[in-house]
């Protein structure tokens, strides 16, 4: 009987033992020790670091784990027989003074490592704060690289005392692919659901498992693969892959995604976006930089959140912002044009390297960073958006190699109010040249920075001490090309003023405790709905209010260096190069220059360390087959001044061979295919024009220019710069022949008479535009003419409008546009406006072309336009007593979210009279509609915005084909 009991005690302790050793969570409360007291024991369960237990303080129980500078590593546990794709949490508390110390989980070799010493639910009572975060592990789990984990808290050199206490470590070994396809509930739910089949899923899981055992998402692990997004009810295809360049973005649950939206679709606006976790810029700080952007016309990506399913899986809350799509231009009232980066994967080439061998290779890879665009194919394909590009790379060019003058290819307001937001609210990420993206402005022809990406991790404002940039160097810092690049405009004067400008605007009190208390009801329902994830997540709004005091502190002293002339960065010369094997994205750098159907020509630069013989190319139609030149073509090994080498194909090639001295290997090099950036523009004469003391046709005294009565003909184009006074007596006549034109950057006041009108005009039809650009005061035009312009056209920089205001202020009485050669008769963009008493007639394609505008047409007449009379974007516009006449399209076309109200007006003859399209609410009232097809048509065209309505009250047709022509969720809506 006595062996039969204690069998069976010996039975319950295997099976309690066993049990124990199965369990998934594993706790640590440091309240006792081992027999030998080198190790915490908790309910069995064993710990390393026993000998810095401490009676001083306890968040729970008596005892804690003291780090300090004699015990480094505390409350150890190794984590053993890993599951494929399991996922682990790990928690601890921590109490000190500076919120330092650290929660750490490794592999032996250190490759897979995470750790984290922010806590996002900050301190209690009593000082204690949480650290926590999870991984995941690989799917395809190599036991040798990955045998088992250790989780540990650990001291920072140089730190004070840190308590540590209930480590806890929790593991979720459920399976992310098997998850409840058809859970309707959840198609139903606004969650961002993204379904994938098993097979890509799987994919998509060897991708994110390859890239955390090199440590880096590589360009080859951001394959897209196809899916589907449910949400609200509706199925739309996507493209998903991978995003992020560092393994923080896809080492926990919740992988950082890049979606696209397929087939005309676009999911809340979007076309294509990122979901990333909050986690990784910051949770609410990136998004109320981004408010702060928006509230300051500066650019930036629209930011939000949202919870994200993957295959019935809840990954819980998501970081969601757009991508670099005409979209963002669009919604931040920009007209469409190239966006731009330099090229970052020889960066991430070098990082790769020296993850595999331990040693980071010196090579010239900002040097060899190429200018892109994104949607290359279509930007090339479109031979609009190419040209725009090409210009655009020229002036990008300038910027990378810091060239003076920087207002001449520089939007110098929209980076200086940038840099400022950026300094006041403690920002660094933005300002790493491969961080940086930029629009170019078709209007302006200039870059405009674009802010995204301003914080690398959570806590980030918490550890880092604000600076004014161009403030915190030595005398003549020398810096290397990467970072010249960046700072080489604060040595500018013009942006010196400018940045001091709104350092001084942006670090008062009031101006950031405004913006936090407007979007408190929005930031605090977002908090909310952080909480679900981080439990005890509080935004702290004084980390930006105490940044920008500080800031504002250290003005006087920017100012003064200022008027003393002591900022200056210079350029460090730099010659190391790493003498190995050619890098892909780096060595060798080849544009194609020009081709035709019998020859292709080639620029190809070497920024390898040894010379290099170009052996042979590859065809577009079979690029990996090599077609040998007779000789190899010899480039010499990369100096500071890189020879550029001439090359003739006799097919279009897509690749270049080629090998380096004294090795048989073969290597290859893709070629880039738009001609290389230069940084001499054939026509510099806007940027360094002078007006003409001894014109006949205005004279100039001072700041005033007055363009004189009598009939002038114009030879040489005007170009007028900021802050002049601009006047034309009545009765001035302007006659702009041989591509001539007029361009301002002032108001200008015409002013003529019934009698004396001032007429503008071409009579070769070359006259290339009527501008004015960025006005800071009103214009004011009466009894103008303006008769046979052609476009504005100045080396590739073009506009559409014969006429044109942008960011310009204008009141038009008593005014003709007619027989015009552009595309559109009269463009305003982003402006106020009245246009009164006036005609535009005779033209080839629009009559009035208002984006993004605020204003009221009044009493004026329209005829004869091929195309569209009145085309409104973005606007909120009243059209009053006017009639229309002979209209090859829309008589009045209102898009993109307009808000247009048309009262007593008439239309005669067009295809269409009134169209209400994409999200625009038109109103109108007391209208005649005689001989046209349709008379009213709301319809939704672009998937980005949503359907249409109009709202009528008082209307006459006659001779109408159709009343309305109305898509499924548009509305025509009759009043009586």
């Amino acid at each position: 009987m006595r062996i039969f009991i204690r069998i069976i005690i010996l039975v319950i302790v295997l099976f309690s033992s066993c049990k124990h050793k199965n369990k998934n969570n594993y706790f640590c409360d440091a309240e006792n020790l081992t027999k030998d007291k080198s190790k915490f024991l908790t309910s069995g369960i064993e710990f390393g670091g026993g000998e810095c237990i401490s009676s001083l303080e306890s968040y729970e129980g008596k005892y804690s784990c003291l780090l300090d500078e004699n015990h480094k590593y505390g409350m150890e546990k190794k984590i053993e027989n890993l599951i494929p794709g399991e996922i682990i949490t790990v928690s601890v508390y921590r109490k000190n003074k500076t919120s330092n110390g650290y929660l750490v989980v490794s592999s032996p070799d250190n490759k897979f490592y995470q750790n984290e010493r922010f806590s996002y639910s900050g301190k209690d009572r009593k000082g204690w704060e949480k650290i926590t975060f999870d991984i995941q592990i690989p799917k395809n789990l190599n036991k040798k690289k990955l045998p088992y984990l250790k989780v540990y808290v650990a001291h920072p050199e140089g730190s004070q005392k840190i308590f540590f206490d209930n480590l806890k470590i929790e593991r979720d070994q459920r399976d992310l692919s098997e998850g409840n396809y058809n859970n309707t509930e959840t198609e139903k739910s606004n969650k961002l659901n993204i379904q994938l089949s098993d097979f890509d899923f799987e994919r998509l899981f060897q991708m994110r498992d390859s890239a955390i055992y090199h440590g880096i998402i590589s360009k080859d692990l951001k394959k897209s693969i196809n899916g589907f997004l449910l949400y609200n009810n509706k199925t739309l295809p996507i493209e998903i892959r991978l995003k992020g360049d560092w393994i923080d973005h896809i080492v926990g649950k919740k992988w950082s995604f890049r979606i696209k939206i397929k087939k005309g679709q676009a999911f809340r606006g979007l076309k294509e976006f990122s979901v990333q976790s909050p986690e990784t810029r910051d949770f609410l700080n990136e998004w109320i930089i981004h408010r702060i952007c928006e509230k300051e016309n500066i650019l930036t990506t629209r930011y939000n959140f949202c919870s994200v399913n993957l295959n019935g899986f809840d990954l819980g809350v998501y970081a969601l912002e757009e991508h670099f799509t005409k979209q963002l231009l669009e919604s931040k009232e920009r007209r469409e044009g190239p966006i731009l980066k330099f090229n970052e994967e020889g960066f991430w080439e070098c990082n790769l390297f020296e993850k595999k061998n331990n040693e980071y290779p010196e090579k010239p890879l900002f040097e060899a960073s190429t200018i892109m665009p994104f949607k290359q194919k279509k930007t090339i394909k479109s031979q609009k958006l190419k040209q725009q590009f090409l210009l655009a790379q020229n002036k990008m060019l300038k910027y990378k190699f810091g060239l003076e003058n920087p207002n001449k290819f520089l939007d110098i307001k929209s980076f200086a109010k940038a840099y400022a937001i950026m300094s006041v609210c403690n920002v660094d990420h933005s300002f790493v040249w491969h961080n940086q993206r930029f629009y170019f402005n078709p209007v302006t022809s200039r870059l405009e920075i674009i802010v995204f990406d301003c914080l690398a991790g959570p806590g980030e404002l918490t550890y880092r001490s604000p600076l004014i940039r161009g403030n915190q160097q030595k005398n003549e810092e020398l810096l290397q090309p990467l970072e010249y690049c960046v700072m080489s405009i604060f040595n500018d004067s013009i942006f010196q003023q400018t940045y001091l400008k709104y350092l001084k605007k942006y670090s008062e009190p009031e101006f950031l405790r405004t913006i936090i208390s407007e979007t408190e009801k929005e930031r605090i329902k977002l908090e909310i709905f952080l909480q679900e994830d981080y439990e005890g997540y509080k935004f702290n709004r004084n980390l930006f209010i105490e940044s920008a005091d500080k800031i504002k502190g250290q003005i006087p002293e920017y100012e003064q260096k200022i008027k003393a002339g002591e900022i200056q960065y210079k350029l460090k010369e730099n010659q190391k190069c790493f003498p190995n094997i050619p890098f892909k994205h780096i060595s060798l750098n080849t544009h194609i220059q020009e081709s035709k159907v019998e020859q292709s020509k080639l620029s190809v630069i070497n920024y390898h360390c040894s010379d290099i013989n170009i052996i042979g190319y590859g065809p577009i139609i079979n690029p990996d087959s090599i077609i040998y030149f007779t000789t190899p073509k010899k480039i010499k090994k990369y100096k500071k001044e890189s020879e550029e080498k001439k090359i003739i194909t006799k097919l279009k090639p897509k690749k270049l061979f080629y090998q380096t001295s004294g090795s048989d290997s073969i290597y290859s090099c893709e070629i880039i295919m738009w001609p290389r950036p230069f940084l001499e523009e054939k026509n510099t004469e806007i940027d360094n024009s002078i007006l003409d003391k001894n014109s006949k046709a205005y004279r100039i005294k001072g700041d005033k220019i007055t363009f004189l009565k009598g009939n002038h003909i114009v030879d040489k184009n005007i170009i007028i710069p900021k802050n002049m006074e601009v006047e034309f007596e009545a009765g001035t006549e302007l006659i702009f022949n041989k591509n001539s034109y007029l361009l301002s950057y002032s108001k200008v006041n015409m002013i003529g008479d019934k009698n004396n009108p001032i007429t503008i005009k071409s009579t070769d039809g070359t006259g290339s535009g009527f501008t004015i650009l960025q006005a800071t005061q009103t214009s004011k035009l009466e009894y103008v003419n303006f008769e046979g312009l052609n476009t504005f056209d100045n080396n590739k920089w073009t506009l559409t409008g014969a006429v044109t205001f942008y960011e310009s202020d204008v009141e038009i009485n008593h005014c003709s546009f007619k027989n015009n050669h552009c595309e559109d008769a009269l463009n305003i963009i982003r402006s106020k406006f009245l246009f009164n008493n006036s005609t535009i007639m005779n033209t080839p394609f629009d009559g009035f072309d208002a984006d993004f505008c605020t204003g009221k047409i009044n009493n004026c007449e329209f005829s004869n336009t091929k195309n569209d009379c009145m085309d409104f974007s973005g606007s909120n516009i009243e059209v009053l007593k006017s009639k229309i006449r002979n209209v090859g399209d829309k008589a009045i076309s209102c898009g993109e979210k307009s808000e247009i109200m048309i009262k007593e007006v008439e239309i005669k003859n067009a295809n269409t009279a009134i169209a209400s399209k994409d999200m625009s609410e038109t109103t109108v009232n007391e209208i005649i509609i005689k001989n046209c097809k349709t008379a009213f048509a709301s319809f939704q065209k672009k998937a980005e915005y949503g359907p249409a309505r109009i709202h009528i009250k008082n209307y006459k047709t006659i001779s109408i084909k159709e009343l309305t022509s109305i898509d499924e969720k548009s509305k025509v809506i009759f009043k009586k």
